[in-house]
């Protein structure tokens, strides 16, 4: 379950860096339309980590190739 938060956090942040670069010219359209520019809405104190080497149910490790 961590792992599939962790990955809609990643995809996300990746939205909010995109749409808030100011190379792409968004932040210029939500204020022209809106009067408000948006934000990085994810931050290392308000997301989940990675803590833990390996995230699987117990004894589903991965198999030796």
């Amino acid at each position: 379950m961590w792992s599939t938060v962790r990955g809609q956090q990643g995809d996300l942040e990746l939205f909010c860096a995109f749409i808030t670069d100011l190379r792409y010219g968004w932040a210029a359209g939500c204020v022209e339309e809106s009067g408000r520019s948006p934000v990085q809405l994810c931050h290392d104190w308000n997301t989940a980590q990675h803590v833990a080497a390996y995230e699987g149910r117990p004894g589903q490790g991965r198999s030796g190739c």
